[in-house]
Order: structure tokens, then sequence, then C-alpha cells
């Protein structure tokens, strides 16, 4: 969801009461930790519509500064999913974000990195984006939410790699090659006939 113009001016105002209240308010440059429901990934939800619930922080993003940009993520400056705080959101491309992580993550301990290097995390991650994919949500809805590319979400949905989030790469078994096509390997008497050199270009 990018904007709330769906929504009545009366229907806002109830919106922004009921989200309000489920956010711990501290000093103005302090995490405002939301106390309600968190989805997997640690980031709070809440119902706007009636037919799915929406990331609690682009929530609060779209009451305090209106629509999000098409294709675009709110990014927090402060690294805490359950924060809605206004001054720790910014509004960045999934390249933008990418970065900011990987630079904060150089600069930082390494037991950060622990989120998507924990197999338990990675794997109710992955069985909630499955899950919501099941149940209507697109794949750029998904990719929004949790902050991953659009070629990511599409390799989880359709099963192709758990690692798509881990960054990690399947090692393929390299090929058992024979003759030519193996360097190490010796030709055999059958290869080394001249129709068979003539076939493969000799």
């Amino acid at each position: 969801m990018n904007t709330l113009s769906h929504l009545f001016p009366e229907q806002i105002e109830r919106l922004k009461e009921r989200f309000w209240k489920k956010v711990e308010i501290r000093g103005e440059d302090d995490c405002w930790e939301w106390t309600a429901a968190l989805n997997t990934s640690g980031y709070g939800h809440i119902q706007v519509s009636t037919k799915r619930l929406s990331v609690a922080h682009r929530v609060c993003y779209m009451l305090r500064f209106g629509d999000i940009p098409p294709k675009m993520l709110v990014c927090h400056s402060c690294d805490n999913p359950k924060c809605v705080n206004p001054k720790h959101l910014w509004i960045g491309t999934h390249n933008q974000n990418m970065e900011d992580m990987a630079s904060k993550i150089r600069s930082s301990n390494p037991s950060s990195r622990k989120v998507w290097t924990n197999p338990e995390i990675i794997n109710q991650t992955v069985l909630e984006i499955v899950d919501k994919y099941k149940k209507g949500m697109s794949q750029a809805e998904l990719a929004l939410e949790f902050s991953l590319s659009k070629n990511t979400i599409s390799r989880i949905v359709l099963g192709r790699s758990r690692g798509a989030i881990t960054g990690q790469k399947k090692v393929l078994p390299k090929k058992n090659l024979r003759g030519i096509n193996n360097s190490k390997a010796k030709l055999t008497e059958a290869e080394l006939t001249l129709p068979a050199l003539k076939r493969r270009g000799f």
C-alpha cells in the first residue's frame, strides 16, 4: 500500500487514533516502538482496510508525510524494525536500502548480521512470504513489506531459492566431463580416430 487516499477524512482520523495508541512515544530523537502485533521480520503491522494488514512504519509515513512514491521503500535510519518515529524514516530505493544496510554492517559489530544468518528467522520469513502470497498479496507488495527485491520475492514464492534472502549461492556439482571437454582427461582411442576428431572441429 502506497497511499491512504482511498480513505475518507473521518476514517483517517480514526486510523490515527488507533495507530498512536499502539506506539510508545519517547524523546523526539528516540525510537518510538510499536507495542502491538509484529510480523516475523520484527515489523509492526496494523489493519488499514478490511482485507489485509499493512506495515506500521509505512502507514506512519503516509499519515505524517503523504503518499509513498511508486516502487520506493520506507527505510529506517535507526535500523529498528519496531520504530515508527517519523524522524527515523526515509524514502529510498531497494538498492539504496541495501547499500545503507551494508555500510552499517561493515561499521558495526558482526553480531548485527544475525537476522539474515539465523536459519530459524530465515525459515520463518520465507514461510510468511509464501503464506501471504497464497492469500493474495502481490509480489510487488511483498517486496515493499519485507524490503526485498521483486526478483528475490519471485524466487522465494516459486520455490527456487531459500538462500535468496541470505545472498548465498548454491554451489552446483561439477560435471564429470570426458575427453577433450576435460583438460585433465585423456582422449580414448575412439576419440582419437580421424572421423571423431573432424566431428569435434579438429
